[in-house]
């Protein structure tokens, strides 16, 4: 804060000392102006506005692309968090929960508890992926400093995006329309 207030009555005050001098400009004998004597001092009048001009821009400067890098950041561990669930939740529907269903036919009850594992086995297998620095960078960036509601979060993301490849699989495989789908999605009822 001293600082800032030091530079601030130096952007005020100098120029005006500086153009103090130029108010009685050096006179020649003869009753002619020194024109050189003029320029420099308004040089130095100039030169101090200048200075600090060039300091508060380059400080901008630096704070945009402070902003800018940590929201590169932001979008990088984001996107990397979308591609991740997404990677594991399509490996669990093609190795564990598609050959699941066919045994949970023969018993319901089985279902549950394969669900649940599913669930279970994609939330660590993310979490393994983002590791303890993503983790904690992932709960910086959403503002979870809770390790249980940063698990909250990455099911409901999970359950997301089984409910999107789900909706993409029917689309896919025609037991479903693209409009269905659509509907389904967003909770609007489909017009017939």
């Amino acid at each position: 804060m001293k600082s800032s207030l030091w530079f601030a009555l130096a952007v005020v005050f100098f120029p005006f000392v500086a153009l103090a001098q130029v108010a009685a400009p050096a006179v020649a004998p003869s009753g002619s102006i020194n024109w050189p004597d003029v320029v420099m001092t308004i040089v130095a009048a100039v030169l101090p506005l200048l200075i600090a001009t060039l300091s508060w821009a380059s400080k901008k400067l630096a704070d945009l692309i402070g902003q800018k890098v940590k929201n590169e950041e932001v979008r990088g561990i984001l996107v990397r968090l979308d591609e991740i669930v997404l990677n594991v939740v399509k490996e669990l529907m093609q190795t564990t929960v598609d050959a699941a269903k066919a045994a949970a036919e023969k018993d319901p009850d089985q279902w549950k508890k394969v669900a649940d594992a599913a669930g279970k086995a994609a939330l660590d297998k993310i979490k393994s992926y983002l590791g303890p620095a993503g983790l904690k960078l992932l709960g910086a960036v959403l503002g979870i400093t809770d390790d249980a509601k940063l698990d909250e979060y990455l099911k409901t993301k999970i359950e997301a995006t089984v409910h999107t490849v789900k909706l993409q699989k029917d689309v896919a495989s025609g037991t479903a329309s693209a409009a269905s789908a659509l509907s389904a999605a967003f909770g609007v009822p489909e017009k017939k």
